[in-house]
């Protein structure tokens, strides 16, 4: 990585928001960039700012997040929890937009239901 000022990168984040998801659902070594930077982003960026730049990728980037949401020993569930968190309810505004789940037919076992009485 090469260390760059924030005020520089601001006319290309729109730009880095794709690379940020894709590290998301890389290996171990990019996930962990690509939640510091997300989560340096987050902090230091005005809500106001930040949203329009991330609102085309928020879709993509809450499933690579929540994909990052595993257990211990996983070291990344945690950082990837802290950046949700201080997404606050912006993360909330891609439910509505989420896909319906799949409905598979229904298969019987031909076991019998117990029954009551």
């Amino acid at each position: 990585t090469l260390p760059a000022r924030l005020s520089a990168l601001l006319p290309f984040l729109h730009l880095l928001m794709e690379p940020v998801r894709h590290a998301l659902r890389a290996s171990s070594e990019q996930v962990g960039l690509a939640l510091r930077t997300l989560e340096f982003w987050v902090d230091h960026l005005h809500p106001d700012f930040l949203q329009p730049r991330m609102g085309p990728h928020m879709r993509n980037l809450m499933a690579a997040l929540t994909r990052q949401l595993r257990p211990q020993p996983y070291p990344y569930g945690p950082t990837a929890l802290r950046v949700l968190g201080k997404l606050g309810g912006r993360n909330r505004t891609e439910l509505h937009t989420r896909p319906p789940f799949e409905v598979a037919p229904s298969v019987s076992s031909g076991a019998p239901l117990p029954t009551a009485g």
